[in-house]
């Protein structure tokens, strides 16, 4: 591959893999392994994380300017 950003990409797909293979063998339930990680990860919610504060100050944002019940 001759694209850096592919083939850095494709790195990180490989230790997923990799990573992946290392948990079955250490689970006792492998089924349920593999039923969690067909389902995919746990997906956060977009309202809530517009809540952190990390977010707004990222923005230039303050918190009261947004959500005018916010205490400073």
């Amino acid at each position: 591959m001759d694209d850096p950003l592919r083939r850095s990409s494709y790195k990180v797909e490989c230790q997923i893999a990799g990573l992946y293979v290392e948990r079955s063998r250490l689970s006792s339930d492998k089924m349920a392994l593999a039923k969690l990680a067909q389902v995919g990860a746990e997906q956060s919610e977009p309202n809530l994380a517009i809540r952190d504060p990390y977010v707004y100050e990222f923005l230039g944002l303050r918190p009261q300017e947004i959500l005018p019940g916010i205490r400073a």
